[in-house]
Parts: C-alpha cells; structure tokens; sequence
C-alpha cells in the first residue's frame, strides 16, 4: 500500500486517518505541518500551502508510487482556494475581548488601527479576525480563538508569493520579518514596518516582493525556538542581495511575550539586531542559542 511506503520513508505520527509528515518536502517545514489523508489520499502543507492527489507527493519525494500493486493514473484536481473578503466581518468588541486583548498588549484604540474584526457566521465565527495587508491591499485573512488552547486559522490561500506589513509609524526601507500577527503588531506598537511572515519559511517570491515593495533592508525577528530557521532566513536574504539583520529572542520568548513584559525590553532587543557572526553560528549549531 501507498500509505506504508510513505511511513516507511519518512519521520512521520499517525492521527485520525491520516499521516502527519515531519518535513514537508516542498517548503522544507521541520514541523509536521505536512498532513496526508489516507482515505481520499489527497495532502496539504499548512505552512506554504502545497496540496494536491499523493502522486505528485510521492513525485516529489522520489518515491514510488503503487496502490494495491497497481500503477494509478494522475487526475488533475481543481484546488479549492478561499475567496478574500471582508463583507461578512464587522469591528470585534473591546469589552467583550478587552482580558485577551491586554494579556497580548493590545489597547481599544489597536481595534481601530489594525482593522481587527470578528464574524457571527463561517468557519471564522466567533474568531479574532486580522486582515493583512500589502499597503492597502487586502492579501490575507487570520483568524484565532481564545480558548485555554486557542489556535490559528488559516486560509486556503498561497501565502508563499504574499508579504504582508503593517504601515503604521514605519522606516520605508526597513522592516522586521517576525512569525505572526501578535508579534508583528507589538514589533509595530515601537514604531517599527514589520513583516507577517505567518511560518518560519521565507520564499524567493517574498524575497523580490520586498524589493518590489521598496524594502532594501530586512531584519529577521522570529521565536527564540526558530533561532536555526531564523540565520536560513537570513542567509536567503543575503544571498539575493539584500541587507540583513538578524534578532535573537532567548528560546522561550518571541517579540509578543516581550512586549508584554516590557516594551523598552522589546525595543532594546530589537537595537540589537545585527549581522550573524562565525561565533554565533557555531554556538547555534551547539544548541547554547
């Protein structure tokens, strides 16, 4: 069977019918964010949205691929893709958000600035809704919960050719590259540009896009956890020919958790960008970073 050739070739978990692939080999994800159905046989990347039928998976893998002994023939499929629109939404309500909305940092006047929205019909109902932007272009739509176990909700939507920033008090030319929409805002609150990378892959197309957009400089600012995706991140932007900067969070913080703590913390962190040096790369690989 397809399935056991794939759980023999790859680090992977099980879960309600499906196969869960530690590295996703499209965007090279290290997160199992790579999900396969075994009874539609049909894959999806949360992190650069790569989907499709498990032949062109097995394709790209190398592998392969036999069902029940037979050759099956590849059938193009249609990808269902969400539309961008924020007719249904409608301005969230601070009172009835105000205890999440301070444990993130978040003010009743942020509500107004970042455009934060909620829904009382869809998949996103209910949900703390961030439209992002490329200037004043909508290009994406997030939404989250706030349950004791809140989670991200995402659109079927390639975000691997999107760059969304926040234009608040903003360098035209600099801007900080962080992992998602909290951390992105608290980035903003100190008056900085910064960047939705929403993940921890950075692609080609982003990286044009960012020149495209008038950025020359890009300082890379994600979870102390991501320190490793971070200098590949940086090490992309360097070769393309940009300049780069690079931010270090110690492993259990990120740019939102600082921020709450303490804003001038943040802000002198964020100072503290600069460029990876050979000691810093060899104390990374060690893991003492």
């Amino acid at each position: 069977m397809w399935d056991n050739t794939l759980t023999k070739r790859c680090k992977h978990k099980l879960t309600k019918g499906q196969i869960v692939l530690k590295v996703c080999p499209f965007c090279e994800d290290s997160n199992y964010n790579m999900e396969v159905s075994i009874e539609k046989k049909v894959f999806h990347c949360w992190i650069c949205d790569a989907a499709g039928m498990i032949q062109r998976l097995f394709r790209k893998l190398e592998l392969p691929f036999e069902d029940d002994g037979l050759q099956v023939s590849v059938v193009p499929q249609e990808v269902k893709t969400d539309v961008l629109s924020l007719e249904s939404f409608y301005k969230v309500s601070w009172k009835r958000y105000s205890k999440f909305f301070k444990s993130r940092g978040l003010e009743e006047h942020d509500i107004v600035k970042y455009n934060i929205m909620t829904t009382d019909k869809g998949k996103f109902k209910d949900k703390i809704i961030f439209p992002l932007y490329e200037g004043n272009k909508l290009v994406y739509i997030v939404g989250r919960d706030i349950t004791p176990k809140s989670k991200y909700y995402n659109m079927n939507i390639n975000k691997s050719n999107i760059l969304p920033y926040y234009i608040g008090k903003v360098h035209t030319t600099v801007a900080y590259i962080c992992e998602g929409v909290m951390d992105a805002i608290s980035v903003n609150k100190l008056g900085y540009t910064s960047i939705v990378l929403l993940g921890t892959v950075l692609s080609d197309a982003q990286i044009r896009k960012m020149g495209e957009i008038g950025f020359s400089k890009l300082v890379v600012c994600l979870d102390g956890d991501a320190t490793k995706k971070a200098v590949n991140i940086y090490d992309k932007i360097v070769k393309q020919g940009f300049e780069s900067n690079i931010v270090m969070f110690n492993q259990k913080d990120d740019p939102n958790a600082v921020f709450v703590r303490d804003p001038a913390e943040l802000k002198n962190i964020l100072k503290s960008a600069a460029e990876i040096t050979l000691k810093d790369r060899i104390k990374i690989k060690m893991g003492k970073r």
